[in-house]
């Protein structure tokens, strides 16, 4: 049976939602209350909460966005009842994580992670130093913009939510030794960790560390493949993802193509920075948090993400196509704000595209293309 807003204002799950949606026009509280209803069930109907995401919803409820990506990110099951149980086994499976990594005094997020004074190897030793050097190297000039980062943290107050992002890619790191710790990583864990840190439930507010961790985690590993291999590897993923976005722009936007071609400039120096980092360092925090929303929502994120260089290189034509070999990286490293509203709309434009040309973009043309003089 569905509820209305006071009969879920008690809910440990929604009433930050419900509280913080009071005053919310009509339309977006009608929007709001399905979701929640819907996430109230035994058995949750994803597909129609991604409907309703999509057209935009997230972006007036912080915390019902905090719980949406939870469950996109696969953190939450689809059965309610089953939350508080989930949810509590990976908070203690972080803790024990935490006490596995730091049982040794060397380690010190806040100054150096070494202390000399043990007996450890000191090869590791020497290991775990760089390591801590280069996440804090990289921390300290994420999303520096943004005060909320440099703030202490709700649950303690000792540390800044530097510090704790610094410590999740620190575990994380040490926990995932073919990924290991690669640069960009800091932006995706951001994005998260402060998605996360507006939500105004009690049950989440306090645990914003071990729920970003596994968050984290889980988008990583549906990726993996772009973090694990040596991106330049002809047999790498990732490269052929980018090969495979040449051969799209060759058919769908010949003049881009040959602007590139004729200029020498190989897509890869920048459409790898975009779909490694899901357009994390493209746009202000606020039209990132918009385009994950639909990214997060997607079955196949691969073929999504796709689209999004097309629509951004559709967006930046004029100027790849003037010729201008400093005019086309400026714009291809430079978007407004705008540029996300823009992209969202050419989504659709984009796919009648891909599905009008589907006949010349098979597999057997693509490997065709890669062994052709137009291959760049």
């Amino acid at each position: 049976m569905k509820k209305n807003f006071d009969d879920l204002i008690d809910n440990k799950y929604f009433s930050a939602i419900i509280v913080n949606s009071i005053n919310l026009e009509s339309r977006s509280k009608n929007l709001i209350l399905e979701i929640v209803n819907e996430l109230n069930c035994d058995l949750i109907n994803l597909k129609k909460i991604k409907e309703i995401i999509i057209n935009g919803i997230l972006n007036v409820s912080p915390s019902l966005r905090s719980l949406c990506w939870k469950l996109l990110l696969n953190y939450i099951p689809l059965n309610i009842q089953n939350w508080e149980t989930i949810i509590d086994k990976k908070r203690e499976e972080y803790e024990l994580l935490k006490k596995k990594i730091y049982k040794k005094k060397h380690i010190k997020i806040k100054n150096h992670p070494l202390d000399t004074s043990t007996n450890l190897d000191l090869e590791i030793i020497n290991k775990d130093n760089k390591l801590n050097d280069i996440i804090k190297r990289d921390i300290n000039r994420t999303r520096s913009e943004i005060p909320f980062f440099k703030e202490n943290s709700k649950k303690n107050n000792k540390e800044t939510n530097y510090e704790i992002i610094h410590r999740i890619l620190f575990i994380f790191a040490k926990e995932h030794s073919k990924i290991y710790y690669v640069q960009g990583l800091n932006e995706i864990v951001a994005v998260i960790y402060y998605v996360f840190g507006q939500d105004k439930s009690p049950y989440f507010y306090n645990e914003v560390e071990a729920d970003t961790y596994f968050c984290f985690e889980n988008l990583i590993k549906e990726f993996n493949e772009f973090y694990e291999e040596e991106v330049y590897n002809s047999e790498s993923k990732i490269k052929k993802q980018i090969d495979y976005i040449k051969f799209i722009v060759k058919n769908l936007e010949h003049d881009i193509f040959y602007s590139f071609k004729d200029l020498k400039i190989d897509i890869y120096l920048f459409v790898f920075r975009w779909y490694s980092l899901l357009f994390s360092q493209e746009f202000n925090l606020n039209c990132v948090l918009k385009l994950w929303d639909n990214i997060l929502c997607q079955n196949n994120k691969y073929e999504y993400l796709n689209i999004l260089v097309i629509c951004a290189l559709k967006l930046k034509k004029q100027d790849i196509i003037s010729k201008d070999l400093s005019k086309i990286m400026n714009a291809l490293q430079t978007f407004d704000d705008l540029d996300v509203e823009k992209m969202l709309y050419l989504i659709e434009k984009v796919k009648m595209d891909l599905k009008e040309k589907e006949y010349k973009l098979n597999e057997q043309n693509f490997e065709k293309f890669k062994k052709s003089d137009e291959y760049i």
